[in-house]
C-alpha cells in the first residue's frame, strides 16, 4: 500500500508539471528555462531584470518584420501573453508595433527589427518542496535552475547525480568562485577525487547572523545597549541586568534577553565543531560542545529570570501575544506590546518584514524602530555563520546553455543591485557591499547603522557549515539535536548526551562506509583512507605546536598545518585566526574582481 501511494504521488506531481508545461500560456518559439524557488514577490522582478539583462549582454537574436504580413505571421508563433509582454518590455522603442498586435488599427512604419532574448525565464513556485524537486528530478522532468539550501542540497543533489558541473563556464562567464564570499566556498563546491574543486551552485543571496538590537527597549528598561563586539562574560552580565529590569513586579517572566541563539556559533567561539580537521572524525564529546551544552541550558532553562525563551515561554508568547508567536513582531514594540526580546539574531533579510512594521508605525505616528546590530559575543574566536540560497542548474535540463546564463545573470550589477534594494540578505558579490545605495539606502536612514556590519560580519567573521562526505549533515544535526534535548530535558548529563551522539555519528560514518566497501567500484573508502593519512599529518603538526607553546616559543612555520589538508570550514578559519595555519601562495583572482 505505501508503495502505491508512493506511486501516485509521483504520477500526479509528473502529470502536473507536464500539464503546466503544455498550457496555451506557453506557446512560445523561445525556449523557456524553468526557475524553481519560493513564493516571494520580489521573484517577478528577478525574471523581468534578467530579460533585460539578456538583451542588454547580447544574448538575442535580431527578427526584421518586414511587413504586417510577416508581423501577424511571427505574433501568431509567439501568442503566449508572457512572451509577449517580454518583448514589449525589452524593445520600448517599438510600442505601437505591441499595440499593434490587438489593434491593427495602429500605425505602424514597417519594417521594423525587435531583439528576442534567446529564452524566457519561467517561475516554479509550487514545486520547491525538497521532495518534489527529487521526484521530478529522477523523472527526468525538473526545473532548469532549482534553488538549493546552501551545502546540505549541494552534497545530497550530488550523491543522487540531480545537478551540474557549473565550474569552466563560471569561470568563463563570470559566476566562479572570486566572485564571492571566501566563507561559503563550501556551500558552493567540492573537490574532485584529484582533489581539484569544482563549482556546482552560485548564490542567489548570502546571508551571515548578527543581533539586531532594540535600542527603544534597552531604553525602556534603563540598560546600555551591549557594543558591537564583546564577551561571552559581557552577553550573559548585560542579559541578566536586561531581563531582571524588564520583568521587575512581574509574577511570570514574560521579556527575554535574545530570541535564540545559534549553538553552531557558541561552539566554535569555544574552539570546537561536529568534526575533525578531515571530516573523518565526530569530536562532539569535547570540552568545546559541553561548554556550549551548559551554557544553553544554563540560558534556557537554568534558575531565576532567563536569558533565552524556551518551548514553553514560546508557546505562551503565540497565546498572549496575538502575534502567531513571530519573533519579529515580538521584537518590536506598541502599545499592545513592549518588546518580548531585546535582541533578535537572523539575517540582514529581516529587514523585508521590519520595514513593513515600520510602515504600520508611521501609519500610527510612530517613529520607526531605532536599531543597531551587534556580533555574537565571542569566547577564544569571534565568529558567526553564514550561508546561502544558492542557484543549482539541474543535470537533465534540455537548455542547459541558456540556464546557464541565469547563473552568470545572479553575478550580475543588475541583480546584485536588485537585491541590495530590497534588502533581501546579502548581495552574492561582496563588491556591490561598498556602495552607498548598500550602507546608505535613501528611503530608510533608519537602517543607515545597520548594513555595514553584515558585509564586514561576512567577510571577516563569519564560517560556513561543516561537511563530511561520508555522512549526510542532516543526519548529524538530528543525531545531535536528539541527544541535546534529552540533555535539555534533564533526562541524561551533558557528558551523556556528547558521548552519545559522538557514537551514533561515528556509527553511521562507519556504516555508510561498509556500504560503499559493497560496490563494484568503491568511491568514499579510497577518500576515506587519503583523508586519514592526511589527519596523521595534521596530529603530528598539532604536537610539534603544542611542544613550541608549552617551551614558549613561536610557532614555527614547518610546524604549521597546510591549509590543503584540511576538509572542514571551521578548522581554516580557527586556525587562521589562532595562527596554526600555513597558507600557500595563490594566483586566485581577489573577491569581486573583474574576469
Amino acid at each position: 500500500m505505501k508503495y502505491l501511494f508512493i506511486a501516485i504521488a509521483a504520477a500526479l506531481l509528473l502529470a502536473g508539471y507536464l500539464t503546466a508545461r503544455w498550457m496555451p500560456d506557453a506557446q512560445s518559439e523561445v525556449p523557456t528555462i524553468y526557475w524553481v524557488t519560493d513564493a516571494n514577490p520580489a521573484r517577478q522582478e528577478q525574471v523581468k531584470l534578467f530579460h533585460q539583462w539578456l538583451v542588454d549582454n547580447g544574448h538575442f537574436e535580431s527578427r526584421t518584420l518586414e511587413d504586417e504580413a510577416a508581423a501577424a505571421s511571427f505574433f501568431s508563433r509567439n501568442s503566449s501573453p508572457k512572451i509577449r509582454r517580454i518583448l514589449r518590455e525589452v524593445n520600448p522603442d517599438h510600442p505601437a508595433l505591441f499595440d499593434w498586435v490587438t489593434d491593427r488599427n495602429v500605425s505602424v512604419s514597417f519594417p521594423v527589427t525587435i531583439k528576442v532574448p534567446l529564452t524566457q525565464l519561467e517561475l516554479d513556485m509550487a514545486n520547491s518542496d525538497r521532495t518534489k524537486k527529487v521526484i521530478q528530478g529522477v523523472s527526468k522532468v525538473a526545473g532548469d535552475t532549482q534553488d538549493m539550501d546552501s551545502g546540505s542540497d549541494l552534497r545530497y543533489y550530488r550523491d543522487i547525480g540531480l545537478n551540474t558541473d557549473v565550474t569552466d563556464d563560471a569561470r568563463r562567464l563570470g559566476f566562479d568562485l572570486s566572485n564571492t564570499y571566501p566563507a561559503i566556498e563550501d556551500e558552493l563546491a567540492l573537490r574532485d577525487s584529484d582533489g581539484n574543486l569544482r563549482q556546482y551552485q552560485f548564490p542567489a543571496n548570502v546571508n551571515a547572523s548578527l543581533f539586531f538590537v532594540n535600542l527603544g527597549t534597552f531604553r525602556q528598561h534603563g540598560v546600555q545597549p551591549p557594543p558591537v563586539n564583546w564577551s561571552i562574560e559581557e552577553f550573559e552580565r548585560i542579559g541578566q541586568e536586561f531581563v531582571n529590569k524588564a520583568n521587575e513586579g512581574l509574577s511570570k517572566q514574560k521579556v527575554f534577553f535574545a530570541t535564540g541563539y545559534d549553538f553552531e556559533t557558541l561552539r566554535r567561539t569555544f574552539g570546537g565543531s561536529q568534526f575533525n580537521e578531515t571530516t573523518t572524525a565526530p569530536t562532539i564529546n569535547e570540552e568545546a560542545t559541553i561548554k556550549a551544552n551548559k551554557l544553553l541550558y544554563k540560558w534556557t532553562y537554568g534558575s531565576g529570570w532567563r536569558l533565552l525563551p524556551n518551548s514553553a515561554d514560546r508557546s505562551a508568547f503565540t497565546t498572549d501575544s496575538g502575534y502567531g508567536g513571530a519573533d519579529a513582531q515580538l521584537f518590536s514594540s506598541d502599545d499592545r506590546n513592549k518588546g518580548q526580546f531585546g535582541m533578535f539574531l537572523i539575517g540582514r533579510y529581516i529587514l523585508i518584514q521590519l520595514r513593513e512594521i515600520n510602515l504600520s508605525r508611521a501609519a500610527a505616528g510612530k517613529p520607526p524602530l531605532e536599531m543597531k546590530v551587534v556580533n555574537p559575543p565571542s569566547a577564544i574566536f569571534p565568529n558567526t555563520n553564514i550561508g546561502t540560497r544558492a542557484v543549482m542548474l539541474y543535470s537533465q535540463s534540455r537548455h542547459k546553455e541558456l540556464a546557464t546564463l541565469f547563473l552568470a545573470f545572479l553575478a550580475s550589477k543588475e541583480y546584485n543591485d536588485q537585491i541590495v534594494k530590497d534588502g533581501d540578505a546579502l548581495p552574492p558579490n561582496p563588491k556591490f557591499t561598498k556602495t552607498e545605495a548598500f550602507n546608505r539606502p535613501p528611503d530608510y536612514p533608519e537602517e543607515w547603522a545597520v548594513h555595514e556590519p553584515f558585509a564586514t560580519a561576512a567577510l571577516e567573521i563569519a564560517v560556513g557549515k561543516s561537511y563530511s562526505p561520508f555522512i549526510q549533515s542532516v543526519t548529524v544535526y538530528r543525531i545531535e539535536n536528539s541527544w541535546r534535548d534529552k540533555y535539555m530535558n534533564d533526562l541524561i548529563s551533558v557528558e551523556e548526551a556528547v558521548r552519545g551522539a559522538n557514537a551514533e555519528i561515528e556509527y553511521e560514518i562507519q556504516r555508510k562506509l561498509e556500504e560503499d566497501a559493497l560496490r563494484e567500484t568503491p568511491v568514499l573508502n579510497p577518500l576515506y583512507h587519503k583523508l586519514l593519512a592526511n589527519q596523521k599529518k595534521i596530529d603530528e603538526l598539532k604536537q610539534l605546536i603544542e611542544a613550541d607553546l608549552a617551551a614558549g616559543r613561536p610557532i614555527a612555520e614547518e610546524h604549521k598545518i597546510p591549509v590543503h589538508l584540511i576538509e572542514n570550514a571551521f578548522h581554516k578559519a580557527y586556525y587562521a585566526y589562532i595562527g596554526w595555519l600555513k597558507v600557500a601562495p595563490t594566483t586566485q583572482p581577489a573577491i569581486g574582481s573583474a574576469n
